[in-house]
């Protein structure tokens, strides 16, 4: 547009002013109210550097006294000026990336004119960036033979427009399969994978994800949350698909483009956390997911990474004390919730922190590395089971109890006797005697403890969790429940080699590079006693995989699968009774077959396979010789396999089961 003479103003005041200078001059002062001040900054021409379009910073307002001020260029004299606008009904122009400028404007902009006197080449020369923000604007021309107006919303579309150029957009992100296989691979997730890491809320899942979005458009302009939460959903159950588009693929590789896609998303996010970005629950949960297909898919070092980066958002976003407030208070069981929302909110974030917990729990019993949560510490429920958590009805649960004698009776007398609940008390009591067999110099009080602890636990299971039990069925609607129930009774037999090996902790043991106890002088006749414990132990994991139905195995947590190893190897002493032999052996092949089945579709499942060869040959029933591969397995899972050093005695004792 052109701007030409001046400023002319037909309603409101004019106040003329310097910029940032105290003295001022008010004309027209009679008919304005008390004003309030807009000052505009200087053009910041970044984002229109490239585009030839000019962007500006924000305005500020300055309280006055009442009507809003516009600064304005100096006029003849060098005076600068200001219009201010009466009290109307407020109109929102956004400028910039910070403010939202609420002033009061006239329904329309006509009555603001050119007024004579002031040329349009001051205007340009003095304010080059309120010259270019008249014509985005569109101000009327005052030599027209009728003022043309322009309503305050087309005027806050084009702010707005020019407010966008500044503000990059959100990267989104297109799947790179087809909507319906995305819908398949997604409702695989909550029927074969949710049931061992269950963190998202089916029905709002779908709800979010795929109800409320066109059947062709599912996989399309995801943000980077949903972005990296589907491919991480899709690498997970990928390896459950018949689809034609994993033909000739093998079931533990179906999910790696998923998976790269995931890794991707989650690079971004990094990037961007420098930039603003904040994680949120919904991207510590792809997070989770994406950890669990590294943890169960290979032994590399980045799923290890991962879980750490999933403890830490788990901090930042303080899921750790998602109860404290439960916790504290006198009745425990009772005010859990204020309204079902909030409870099926925290019951999210309690998922979540379970499963990062698994992770780390994982990686520090298995691989020998630290722990990254501070387990003394934890301030959060116990979860309820699925059905209740997504048909949104509220049951009280509770907290872990933190030391052996607390943590056993931890689900004592709560209203939530969900399966996986006692599960996970299952695994942290596994997890505090990993902590004393690894210790040196355990006191035998601390040993007494853990082995009650454990004996208590065991006899305060429910009925149902007894391998005999009738109740004992496997179907699509019931193997969740059925799986947790086998994976307790497991991991209660690991935690139990555990504490049976802490009799063999010295504080003059000395280690192999590996970690693993080596040339320990045991008492012979301690050394037969430990050995018949951890016979006994492998036994009972034996008695739950033949309680197992085949079909399941591999919709289990595949972390079990490294429970596994140490009965599949184990040595049993041979006895003249060939019937015993014969016995062992068998129960070796049922360990041994059980591991086969979560190798059909879990990476892991191979690794611990290849490993079970590794160990049959170290304790002598495989006369060949270890290969490279078979060597570095048994140094990296040295909490599994017996020292390589040396060879391999009729007295050694049993693998020790592993959660």
């Amino acid at each position: 547009m052109s701007v030409d003479t001046g400023l002319r103003v037909a309603e409101p005041s004019v106040a003329y002013f310097t910029d940032g200078l105290s003295n001022t001059t008010q004309v027209n002062s009679d008919t304005a109210e008390s004003p309030r001040r807009v000052t505009a900054n200087e053009e910041d021409t970044t984002n229109g550097a490239h585009t030839g379009e000019s962007s500006f910073r924000d305005l500020t307002l300055e309280e006055s006294s009442g009507d809003a001020f516009v600064s304005s260029p100096q006029n003849n004299h060098g005076e600068s000026m200001c219009f201010s606008f009466a009290e109307q009904p407020s109109f929102n122009i956004q400028v910039g990336d910070q403010y939202n400028l609420q002033a009061s404007f006239s329904p329309s902009l006509s009555n603001i004119f050119l007024e004579d006197g002031f040329q349009s080449a001051h205007f340009s020369d003095a304010y080059p960036c309120l010259e270019k923000q008249a014509n985005l604007l569109d101000l009327p021309d005052v030599n027209a033979t009728s003022a043309t107006t322009q309503s305050a919303t087309e005027i806050n579309l084009a702010t707005t427009e020019l407010s966008q150029t500044q503000k990059p957009k959100p990267k989104l992100y297109n799947l790179t399969v087809a909507d319906d296989l995305v819908r398949q691979l997604v409702d695989l997730f909550f029927d074969r994978v949710s049931g061992f890491v269950p963190i998202l809320h089916r029905p709002q899942f779908y709800a979010r994800y795929l109800q409320k979005r066109r059947e062709d458009a599912i996989g399309q302009n995801l943000s980077l949350e949903g972005g990296l939460m589907l491919n991480s959903i899709m690498a997970l159950s990928a390896r459950f698909s018949n689809a034609a588009h994993f033909a000739n693929v093998a079931p533990t590789c179906r999910g790696e483009s998923f998976a790269k896609e995931a890794q991707s998303i989650y690079a971004d996010g990094t990037r961007l956390q420098g930039d603003g970005f904040v994680p949120s629950l919904q991207y510590l949960q792809g997070c989770i997911l994406l950890s669990f297909y590294h943890n169960t898919n290979s032994s590399n070092s980045f799923g290890w990474t991962l879980t750490g980066v999933c403890a830490r958002l788990a901090y930042d976003l303080e899921i750790d004390i998602v109860d404290e407030d439960i916790c504290q208070q006198p009745n425990l069981f009772s005010n859990q919730w204020s309204s079902t929302e909030e409870w099926v909110l925290r019951e999210e974030n309690r998922r979540a922190w379970w499963s990062v917990w698994e992770l780390d729990t994982f990686a520090s019993t298995v691989v020998r590395r630290p722990f990254t949560i501070d387990r003394n510490k934890m301030q959060v429920l116990l979860p309820c089971s699925d059905e209740r958590w997504f048909e949104e009805q509220p049951i009280a649960s509770a907290p872990m109890g933190l030391t052996p004698a607390t943590a056993w009776r931890s689900l004592q007398g709560s209203p939530n006797q969900d399966e996986r609940a006692w599960f996970l008390v299952a695994n942290f009591l596994m997890a505090l005697a990993y902590d004393l067999k690894v210790q040196t110099g355990v006191s035998p009080q601390a040993r007494a403890e853990i082995e009650s602890a454990l004996t208590c636990f065991s006899l305060n299971l429910p009925n149902h969790f007894r391998l005999n039990s009738s109740m004992f069925v496997f179907n699509d609607s019931t193997f969740a429940r059925s799986n947790w129930i086998i994976t307790t009774n497991i991991i209660l037999q690991s935690a139990r080699t555990y504490e049976a090996l802490i009799v063999c902790s010295s504080e003059d043991v000395a280690r192999s590079p590996s970690g693993s106890p080596t040339n320990i002088p045991f008492d012979p006749d301690e050394q037969r006693a430990v050995a018949q414990k951890c016979v006994q132990h492998a036994h009972e994991v034996v008695r739950a995989i033949k309680a197992w139905s085949a079909d399941y195995i591999a919709y289990s947590s595949p972390f079990i699968v490294c429970s596994l190893v140490g009965p599949a190897a184990m040595h049993i002493l041979q006895t003249s009774s060939e019937g015993s032999s014969a016995l062992s052996s068998l129960n070796r092949d049922v360990v041994c077959l059980g591991i086969a089945q979560y190798a059909r579709h879990w990476g892991l499942g191979s690794i611990m396979l290849d490993l079970t060869r590794a160990l049959n040959k170290l304790i002598g029933v495989d006369p060949t010789a270890l290969t490279a591969r078979e060597q570095e397995l048994a140094i990296r899972y040295a909490q599994i396999a017996p020292s390589i050093r040396g060879k391999p005695r009729s007295t050694s004792l049993p693998l020790s089961s592993t959660p």
